[in-house]
């Protein structure tokens, strides 16, 4: 689900749609993690909490337009954004399965194991793409990239989301996957001397916000339910 499969879809996507389309797509994927915690874990979520949410997705939705609703509306949807949104669900699907992993199995194996199933169910797509494709010349900035993808994008990133679900559950960790436009926002400003406009900042301080709200309220409303339990 996590390793082979959700960023093979969104890879593929990218063939067929817009880098917009599949950055605002992407953002589903919270929405899909809370809805099948809501299903499956029988999660319950405040109003605050919602509201929350729905501050943090109008923010990225904000950021994603540019601060003009002509430009949302005027997004023209292709084939590949369905690939995005399946990818959303399967991501989703493999978050709520981190909270099945045994407590014995340590964080370190039970990611070295999905990494070498992941790159088992890769391996004859990779062979039949080098076959059927036309050779890549690897440059020296190529091989850097994917050093990065590797260390960066996926090792550690795979750690830190596991390590996330399991101490605060997947539906919280889910909210800090809106801070990805916050960083990247930050990240092009500094390296790649791109300008932050008002937009940026407005739609920055609708997110943190939101994902401040949305947990703050949350952890309060878990408490009150287990002392109701409790009682």
């Amino acid at each position: 689900m996590g390793v082979a499969l959700y960023n093979t879809l969104i890879y593929i996507a990218a063939h067929s749609t817009a880098a917009v389309n599949i950055a605002l797509l992407n953002e589903t994927t919270p929405l899909f993690i809370m809805l099948l915690a809501v299903i499956f874990l029988k999660e319950k979520f405040s109003r605050w909490t919602v509201f929350g949410i729905s501050m943090t997705v109008i923010g990225v939705a904000f950021l994603l337009c540019r601060g003009s609703a002509n430009n949302l509306t005027s997004l023209q949807f292709h084939l590949g954004d369905l690939w995005v949104l399946g990818a959303a669900l399967i991501f989703g699907i493999y978050s709520l399965q981190l909270k099945r992993r045994p407590i014995e199995l340590k964080l370190m194996t039970f990611t070295l194991v999905t990494f070498i199933l992941g790159w088992l169910m890769l391996l004859p797509i990779f062979v039949w793409e080098t076959v059927t494709s036309n050779a890549i010349t690897y440059t020296p900035k190529m091989i850097l990239e994917i050093v990065y993808l590797g260390v960066m994008a996926s090792i550690i990133a795979f750690l830190a989301w596991a390590k996330a679900v399991q101490i605060i559950g997947p539906s919280r960790a889910a909210l800090i996957y809106y801070m990805i436009p916050v960083y990247s926002g930050t990240l092009g400003s500094i390296f790649l001397n791109e300008p932050l406009t008002y937009v940026h900042i407005v739609s920055f301080f609708l997110i943190i916000c939101g994902i401040y709200l949305a947990n703050r309220f949350q952890i309060r409303f878990i408490k009150m339910k287990s002392n109701i339990v409790d009682i």
